[in-house]
This record gives structure tokens, C-alpha cells and sequence, in this order.
């Protein structure tokens, strides 16, 4: 009689039906809320990832233009080491070009010259209106004709704006350049780069020092 008691005890320890629905419906909210709080956050994360993206494409753009503005080279007896800018454009939008001659550190493993002819500017996106592509031209050859010849690749597409300005001290700022006018290199050329990122403007600057890489 006395095991039979203990026997109910433990039976009322457990729980009823009641409970356990209690209990798997609070379960299931829990549940329910972690999935939902885990689909917004990996809705974000997947927003986001495209501008994270093209943020990274911008900086090694604007790297690859700053890296070849330094490498730029000249000296005032040869007449066809160049060092050209040209505005085009109005306002805040611009599709400026730039022609130098630049050291090429890899000439020598290459075969190739010491020397060679670069430019930068933008071409019309085909697939896109109202857009561009940032390209760079090589050439080999320094010729009597700055900006034409050589091969054209593309750095970075979606690129609305490219702007380059131009200053002997740092102070005075110029927004074209002759190496002809002021017979030197610019102390310092600032890039700006405009970007379309989901359908938003962005805006990008650096600075670069010309001849700094030159030993």
C-alpha cells in the first residue's frame, strides 16, 4: 500500500497534457521568432554584401589610378614624356582624361621598355545609359600623338564621374595640365571618382603624388 502511494506521488510529479502544450506552443514561438529574427538578418547581410562589394571595387580602382599617377615620369629635355590633363565635362559630373608617361616596374622582367605611355579616362557603358566604364590605355610606345594607340582595358564599371585636379604647391588648384605650360610634373593630383552603388551616388577621393615611385 505504501509503494502504491509513492507510485502516485511521482505520477502527479509529471506533467499533464495541459502542460506540455503549454510548453510546446511557448516552443514554438521561440522558434518562430529565431527564424524570423534569422531571415531579416540575413536579408541585411545580403543587402548589404553589394555595396560592401562594389566599395571594394572602388578602392582598387582609385589604387590602380593613384599607383600609376606616382610611377608617372618626365624630364624637361625630352619632348615626349608627357604629362597631359583634359576637363571634359561641366558641374559635378566630369569625364576628365589624363595621359602621362610612367615607369613600368616590371619592364625589365617583361622585356618591355623602361617607359611606357598610360591614360586614364571614361567610354560609355553599352549595357547601361547615362554610365560609364573606367578604362586605361598602354602603350609601349611614346609617340608625337599623347592618347592614341596602345591596348584598352577596363577598371571599373557603373562609374558616373571622373575628375582630376592638378596643383605645383598644394595651395593653387588647376583643373587641366601641360607638362608644355608649366614645364614640370604636378606636386599633387587629386582623383575623384563617382560611383553608382543601388541606384545611389557615391563619391570617392584620393591623392596622388606623381614621380613619388621614381628612385
Amino acid at each position: 500500500m505504501r509503494k502504491k502511494n509513492e507510485n502516485q506521488r511521482l505520477f502527479r510529479r509529471g506533467f499533464t497534457l495541459i502542460e506540455l502544450s503549454i510548453v510546446i506552443l511557448i516552443l514554438g514561438i521561440l522558434v518562430t521568432v529565431m527564424f524570423t529574427t534569422l531571415g531579416s538578418l540575413l536579408q541585411i547581410i545580403s543587402s548589404a554584401s553589394p555595396y560592401a562589394d562594389a566599395k571594394k571595387q572602388t578602392f582598387f580602382a582609385l589604387q590602380v589610378l593613384r599607383s600609376g599617377i606616382n610611377q608617372a615620369y618626365y624630364l624637361r629635355n625630352q619632348k615626349r614624356l608627357w604629362f597631359i590633363g583634359r576637363k571634359d565635362g561641366d558641374g559635378d559630373f566630369r569625364q576628365d582624361r589624363l595621359t602621362f608617361a610612367s615607369v613600368d616596374p616590371s619592364a625589365s622582367e617583361l622585356g618591355l621598355p623602361s617607359v611606357r605611355e598610360v591614360s586614364y579616362y571614361l567610354r560609355p557603358n553599352p549595357e547601361k545609359a547615362a554610365s560609364y566604364i573606367l578604362t586605361t590605355r598602354e602603350d609601349q610606345i611614346i609617340d608625337d600623338e599623347p592618347g592614341k594607340g596602345g591596348a584598352h582595358y577596363e577598371i571599373l564599371s557603373n562609374v558616373q564621374s571622373l575628375k582630376f585636379r592638378y596643383t605645383r604647391n598644394g595651395k593653387d588648384w588647376y583643373e587641366e595640365w601641360d607638362n608644355k605650360k608649366y614645364r614640370s610634373l604636378p606636386l599633387y593630383v587629386e582623383i575623384e571618382l563617382k560611383i553608382e552603388i543601388q541606384s545611389k551616388v557615391h563619391s570617392f577621393t584620393v591623392l596622388a603624388r606623381p614621380g613619388l615611385n621614381i628612385k
